[in-house]
């Protein structure tokens, strides 16, 4: 990501709502924050508000000859007449944004500032298509609890390894999920074990009936029975499907929200 920025490219950022898009833009800031000039936006429904807010942090100026405020396209054109490639904008939500914003970043690409955008789906039209794309990827089940043990730090909570684990079974791979998981828990929410996302571990089952099934095939083969091996190879690709269907449906309910049953 920081060698695409570098390199003058504009990027855009994908991930499911709470996998870190955000606390990644805000160490990208502390990362390059000396060699250019950073602006970091959000658009909660006025157009306005959110382009004062990139003046302000750009340091711009943005009052006409009577010291009147800019407003509409007039603050659009201002900002886009004050900045070059040295500047950078990390748009968070960018799939929230409005059109008319949209089309105005497009003209701020043009003037050689780089644009970050944030967005938890993959739009296909407009400036969306004009950058290259990073999807994060989902963090491991050891980086889960790294930051949920940070996380019970910093509210001086403590976490036994059995309530670690019940928790991640509901936070998934999700880092906001897994703080938010702590915060309730030390509030006083209770996370009973075997309810919720948690499931059972059947593997050991599963392997014992792909152990019987090439038994079964192993059998077949040897009395020359092509009937008995034909059916264990094919009991065998049953069980491999159901296992894989298994594991997609744990993997799914572990990603629910909190609270969702």
């Amino acid at each position: 990501m920081i060698t695409a920025i570098e390199a003058g490219k504009s990027i855009v950022v994908i991930g499911e709502a709470g996998s870190g898009k955000t606390t990644l833009a805000e160490t990208l800031l502390g990362v390059i924050g000396q060699d250019y000039q950073i602006a970091m936006a959000n658009y909660s429904g006025s157009t306005a508000a959110t382009l004062k807010s990139i003046a302000d942090q750009w340091n711009i100026e943005a009052i006409d000859e009577k010291g009147r405020p800019l407003k509409g396209d007039n603050l659009k054109q201002e900002i886009a007449n004050n900045i070059n490639d040295r500047y950078l904008l990390i748009c968070d939500n960018a799939h929230r944004w409005a059109a008319s914003l949209l089309y105005w970043l497009e003209i701020v690409q043009e003037t050689g500032a780089i644009l970050v955008l944030l967005s938890i789906a993959e739009i296909k039209t407009g400036i969306f298509l004009k950058m290259s794309k990073i999807e994060l990827g989902r963090l491991s089940e050891a980086q889960i609890r790294e930051i949920m043990i940070r996380e019970a730090i910093a509210i001086d909570f403590s976490l036994t390894p059995s309530k670690i684990a019940r928790l991640q079974s509901i936070a998934g791979s999700n880092p906001m999920l897994a703080k938010q998981a702590v915060q309730e828990a030390k509030l006083g929410r209770h996370f009973p074990e075997g309810k919720g996302s948690e499931y059972i571990n059947v593997a050991p089952f599963i392997n014992a009936i792909f152990t019987a099934l090439g038994i079964i095939r192993f059998v077949g083969l040897g009395l020359g029975d092509r009937s008995l091996y034909i059916f264990g190879g094919i009991a065998m690709l049953i069980a491999i499907s159901l296992r894989y269907i298994g594991i997609g449906l744990n993997q799914t309910a572990r990603r629910k929200p909190l609270g969702k049953k």
